[in-house]
């Protein structure tokens, strides 16, 4: 991925003898970049993993043998770091902020 002033998009970058293929997004470590900065979609991944996480342990959830403390620490544990995973390193601009209510 290479940024340039004017945005445009350069098939190779050359460094010395070597050249590298440039790309409009990736993924690294689980976290989708994109060239543009645009964190979108990897909300809408967080988003949708999260709520396949929720299905997944709905009938836990609902269990009548469940304390309602035990479903508090179940959400901690594991609903919020599937979907906060990466969230600090996230630019968000004012108005994407806003959508996402931060």
């Amino acid at each position: 991925m290479v940024s340039t002033k004017d945005n445009t998009i350069l098939p190779f970058l050359d460094v010395d003898t070597h050249r590298f293929e440039t790309f409009q997004n990736f993924c690294y470590q689980g976290f989708i970049i994109d060239s543009d900065n645009n964190i979108d979609v990897e909300v809408k991944k967080r988003i949708l993993s999260t709520n396949r996480c929720l299905n997944g342990l709905r009938t836990f959830f609902r269990a009548s043998y469940m304390k309602k403390d035990t479903t508090l620490v179940q959400n901690k544990t594991i609903m919020r770091p599937v979907l906060t995973y990466a969230s600090k390193t996230w630019t968000l601009k004012e108005i994407r902020g806003q959508y996402y209510h931060l």
